[in-house]
């Protein structure tokens, strides 16, 4: 259950400078886990840097360093979805069962990572 939350890499902040922001354990080996996975999907070359916050910690924060910048934010939790659009962002929404019900016009619902690549690079 722990290796498939793990692997599960949702938030992340898509952006020119590569960046991948999450919540997570403070947990170094767990870290380093999520980073490798990222590379193993991702390649060694997609994110070189790692915003990596405590489980339960607000992002906004982190999220005004993007302030207006139009970078994908995917969340899997509706309220930081809408954070993102308040910043400036343009949230991708992975779909779970908790998060069904709330919609907004600017928010895409995703349900894998190739419906996430096809957004961003413009292929749907």
């Amino acid at each position: 259950m722990i290796e498939r939350f793990q692997r599960a890499m949702c938030p992340a902040l898509i952006n020119t400078h590569h960046g991948y922001l999450t919540s997570q354990t403070s947990d170094i080996p767990a870290q380093e886990l999520r980073k490798r996975r990222l590379a193993e999907l991702f390649g060694d070359t997609v994110f070189t840097n790692y915003f990596i916050l405590e489980t339960g910690d607000h992002k906004d924060a982190a999220l005004a360093e993007f302030h207006g910048t139009g970078l994908w934010w995917v969340e899997d939790k509706w309220i930081n979805a809408e954070k993102g659009l308040e910043y400036g962002l343009k949230p991708l929404l992975y779909n779970h069962d908790y998060n069904q019900g709330s919609t907004h016009q600017d928010v895409i619902r995703v349900n894998n990572w190739e419906h996430i690549y096809k957004i961003i690079t413009k292929r749907i």
